[in-house]
């Protein structure tokens, strides 16, 4: 569905995670993740057997979808073995996608980079960037390099696509560390950012709660942040109600899917719960705007 944005999409945008290997799998998900819920997809490519990630193939599954659809690379396989695709093949896979339907792609933060800690210590200065002296991954200080992706971006944006810069860190960051990353990342231009960390005790999960609200009041782009980590699933509920702007979540738990991540109606009836109207003025506004819906719907 590409007349649809991400940005457009409410918010929080749920994002139901396609991992499959046929088109034929893939589109029985597809409608599974909408029935349950979800706002929009990411489909990562590099899970669809290669027969199945031919133009056709792809423009079949975004023609079918009724939500917009992120083209994801990160270079696994259904076998669990990391592809070896670069940097430039993965990127121009994902934008093809973009000219075959897709709404937009998932940029990692790394991207063009094959050492980007090497680049936190040549051109990291700690005091404008709090966040090198944690050493992340899949953050990049080379201008060289962050001027490609800028490009890049450019590129996916000029064929009507959106871009979410996401990393990885592998390490937890303050809030002070990861508001700086995040305005770094901001400065290239994406629609959305994406941050994960790990978590690992329940000290860190309200430095992380704090860490979203500092989010929202200091950056003008949406973004989404949460924890991996059995414990980071708390984020994963919580951080929407505070401004975390998506939720990556599973239609089901295949043998690719990763069990960090929520399950779609799960997470729709948590958030439907906290974000229920309070008052009785509000429950009836809601309650009129279904009828007029439901009667111009009896109208068509």
């Amino acid at each position: 569905m590409r007349n649809c944005k991400f940005t457009e999409s409410g918010d929080p945008i749920i994002l139901g995670v396609l991992k499959e290997h046929t088109v034929a799998d893939t589109l029985k998900q597809l409608a599974e993740c909408e029935a349950a819920g979800a706002t929009a997809c990411n489909l990562h490519l590099s899970y669809l057997v290669d027969e199945n990630r031919e133009p056709e193939s792809l423009k079949k599954i975004f023609e079918t979808a009724n939500v917009p659809i992120m083209a994801v690379h990160y270079n696994h396989n259904p076998k669990g073995i990391e592809r070896k695709d670069t940097s430039d093949q993965r990127v121009a896979e994902m934008t093809r996608a973009v000219t075959l339907g897709a709404a937009g792609i998932d940029m990692q933060g790394y991207t063009f980079c094959d050492d980007p800690r090497a680049t936190l210590a040549k051109f990291g200065d700690p005091e404008k960037y709090p966040f090198v002296t944690a050493n992340p991954k899949e953050v990049v200080l080379d201008p060289e390099v962050i001027e490609k992706q800028k490009e890049a971006i450019a590129r996916v944006h000029s064929l009507g696509g959106e871009v979410l810069m996401s990393c990885h860190t592998g390490v937890f960051l303050t809030t002070e560390q990861i508001v700086s990353m995040a305005k770094l990342m901001e400065e290239r231009n994406p629609d959305f950012i994406k941050i994960v960390t790990p978590v690992d005790n329940k000290d860190d999960i309200m430095t992380a709660l704090q860490s979203v609200r500092a989010l929202k009041a200091n950056l003008h782009t949406k973004f989404s942040y949460h924890c991996s980590g059995r414990l980071g699933r708390v984020t994963r509920y919580v951080g929407p109600y505070f401004g975390s702007s998506q939720v990556f979540a599973m239609n089901y738990y295949g043998p690719y899917a990763d069990r960090e991540q929520l399950l779609i109606s799960k997470f729709r009836d948590f958030y439907d719960e906290v974000s229920a109207p309070e008052t009785k003025a509000e429950w009836l506004e809601i309650l009129e705007a279904r009828k007029a819906a439901a009667k111009e719907a009896e109208g068509k």
